[in-house]
């Protein structure tokens, strides 16, 4: 094993193990917890209203919007956040969605 193979492996034991103690650290009376770990939570989904209003705005003409006041959304899909649902929009507000 190379001299920076090694170097590299154990900077990455040393770091796991301080990631695993989390060992608060004291600093003139300011306490600091050193943590080194990844951010695992799952990336934050739209909401329905927001999928829904984003694909109405990117259909929708303005000659429609000038139009007409209500918009009705149905989905049809058997799968997906929007799956057999329902939402109505006003031409300028937000979406409002039905169960």
């Amino acid at each position: 094993m190379s001299a920076f193979r090694l170097f590299v492996l154990c900077l990455l034991v040393s770091a796991s193990v301080l990631a695993v103690c989390a060992a608060p650290l004291s600093f003139s009376g300011a306490s600091v917890a050193l943590t080194i770990l990844p951010d695992l939570t799952p990336p934050k989904m739209p909401s329905r209203a927001g999928i829904v209003s984003a694909r109405l705005q990117e259909r929708l003409t303005a000659e429609m919007r000038s139009h007409f006041d209500l918009f009705v959304y149905v989905s049809k899909s058997d799968r997906g956040p929007l799956a057999q649902r329902m939402s109505f929009a006003n031409s300028r507000t937000v979406l409002k969605r039905t169960d």
